[in-house]
């Protein structure tokens, strides 16, 4: 399997799936602040915990504030057999890109 390094802007192709899981490593109080819509919310320390619960879906993709933890989440999630992507440049990537398409609507 080869690990997906997602831009914010393509992010949106991948939100309506059901089979998709948008995982948020952030901590608690960063998710309750805000957070992608349908996110689930598993802090980057308690990860392992989950994967069964993370198994229904196809594919996992994680973000943390910049995008360093899930780049290493998505790595080791990939070698225990899930298919992975990471979002280039985290929450704040992708907050920046939301934000010029609100400009631009």
């Amino acid at each position: 399997m080869r690990l997906l390094v997602i831009p914010p802007r393509e992010l949106p192709m991948y939100l309506g799936n059901e089979r998709v899981g948008i995982v948020d490593l952030r901590d608690c109080n960063e998710y309750e602040k805000s957070h992608i819509h349908k996110a689930i919310n598993i802090p980057y320390e308690e990860i392992e915990c989950h994967y069964d619960e993370l198994r229904k879906y196809r594919m996992l993709i994680f973000y943390c504030s910049r995008g360093n933890r899930s780049l290493i989440t998505a790595r080791c999630m990939e070698r225990e057999g899930f298919l992975c992507g990471s979002i280039a440049g985290g929450y704040e990537a992708y907050k920046m890109e939301e934000n010029k398409r609100k400009l631009f609507d």
